[in-house]
């Protein structure tokens, strides 16, 4: 390759890789590299023209795993690493691998993520590859959902990221099924190569590891291309603005992926990039099917609920029915409830769906002709969430007992899940840690939203009474 990245999408399809910004590893990782590995490495990309500023050094960080520090005060902007875009994995590797690339032509219906995670897969066992410097340092497991057995699901029971877990393992499953047996029919040499936990690996590193790094092609257009970046996946991650000290993207002359510090960083002090621009994509959920890790305490969190139904015996089913298809929420199979904020105040989606479940007819009836004569959604979705006192509370009292509902589906208290992270975190996986950690976090949103709304009922109780 040259040192410039060339722009290259198989069967000019879009790329198929989750579009965030820079991904990296964060307590996702079982086993790693030793200093052998390490070293070898170091030295493979310093021989590529790479470079790593000696103001900082890789390190262990706990239950973290690897990530890199400063051994000395570092200044806003100063450049921490400096990688040629040539020594970067992308999809155009494996399409003219000589190895894989055939295997790519025959089997079109792989997406360009999946035709990494391949190839990937491929190269970490040949001791041959051009990467194998790069690939020795990457650990050898994951503890994303993706490994989740029997055990660790019935664990999970009662919280609906079991059923989302469980959809996309089933997904991957049923894709290995096919590759391995159009590998073995038409690549008998090539599919043994390929068991199921290796296309497993190269799936986790792919999601956890991958940048989307800009590249200019020969017209002067920049294209955002996802890549494996040697040494700037070993940053760790800043869950807020505030903890972020670094930021990484190609430089100007599209010929070096660089990483600086935005702000001046103390001696011994982690290096944190950002994990996602969009807030909504930090929740538990998202941390542990992606990247395998969970946080207590995230303040991005969320925990996902059945959208409620109207009763089957409704006698206003038709009315509200058509109501309902105004309210976005409502037309979904789930909703997410996100932690309280400062101000304790929940998400709205919840309530809109219960007053519209607990509408009388005539409200009903007077939304339907209003919304006959053009207002907005928007303006319907104002006018459902002005109920008069008696029907706010039956939405109120409905909202408790779904939240109520959804607490005591799970196997565990909060309280019992502390005991088990306290006392036996030190004896349990990365990967059981995740499940007890996210239950727990899950559980504790719904408590305080219950709470809220028991708060929220009795004011209006009051006010109630002393309007009567």
């Amino acid at each position: 390759m040259s040192n410039s990245l060339s722009y290259v999408c198989r069967h000019d399809r879009a790329l198929a890789i989750a579009a965030v910004a820079v991904v990296f590893h964060v307590f996702c990782c079982v086993g790693g590299m030793d200093d052998r590995d390490l070293n070898g490495f170091l030295h493979w990309l310093n021989e590529g023209g790479g470079h790593v500023s000696n103001h900082v050094e890789i390190s262990e960080f706990g239950d973290m795993g690897h990530g890199i520090k400063a051994v000395t005060s570092l200044e806003t902007g100063h450049l921490i690493t400096h990688v040629p875009l040539s020594l970067l994995i992308n999809i155009e590797h494996a399409v003219v691998s000589r190895e894989v690339g055939p295997v790519l032509d025959k089997l079109s219906y792989l997406s360009d993520a999946n035709a990494m995670a391949l190839f990937v897969a491929f190269e970490q066992q040949r001791g041959h590859s051009q990467w194998h410097p790069f690939l020795s340092v990457m650990p050898t497991e994951f503890a994303t959902s993706l490994f989740l057995d029997n055990s660790s699901q019935h664990e999970l029971r009662g919280s609906m990221f079991l059923d989302f877990s469980d959809r996309r393992n089933r997904a991957v499953d049923k894709l290995y099924n096919k590759l391995f047996d159009d590998l073995r029919k038409l690549f008998p040499n090539f599919f043994p190569l390929l068991t199921r936990e290796k296309f497993l690996w190269g799936l986790s590193v792919l999601w956890s590891r991958t940048h989307r790094v800009g590249v200019r092609d020969q017209e002067g257009q920049w294209h955002h291309v996802p890549c494996l970046v040697p040494i700037a996946d070993m940053f760790n991650m800043g869950i807020s603005e505030d903890e972020v000290n670094v930021e990484c993207r190609t430089n100007d002359e599209s010929t070096h992926f660089d990483c600086h510090t935005t702000k001046p960083v103390s001696s011994n002090d982690q290096l944190l990039v950002m994990y996602a621009t969009d807030p909504s994509q930090r929740h538990n959920a998202r941390l542990f099917m992606d990247y395998g890790f969970v946080l207590e305490d995230n303040p991005y969190d969320s925990v996902t609920v059945p959208t409620p139904r109207s009763d089957p015996n409704d006698k206003d089913e038709t009315l509200r029915a058509m109501v309902m298809s105004w309210v976005p929420a409502a037309t979904l199979p789930f909703m997410q409830m996100p932690k309280l904020n400062s101000s304790g105040v929940m998400m709205s989606d919840l309530m809109t769906v219960m007053r519209a479940l607990v509408m009388r007819e005539e409200s009903l009836q007077e939304i339907i002709n209003t919304h006959s004569k053009g207002p907005s959604s928007g303006q319907q979705i104002k006018r459902i969430n002005q109920l008069p006192p008696p029907e706010e509370m039956q939405a109120l009292m409905r909202a408790v007992s779904h939240l109520r509902n959804a607490l005591n589906g799970y196997q565990t208290t909060v309280e019992e899940d502390e005991v088990i992270i306290r006392e036996r975190s030190d004896v349990l996986s990365h990967l059981i840690l995740n499940v007890v950690t996210l239950r727990k976090e899950e559980k504790r949103i719904l408590q305080h939203n219950l709470q809220h709304l028991q708060q929220h009922l009795k004011r209006i109780k009051r006010w109630f009474s002393e309007d009567l």
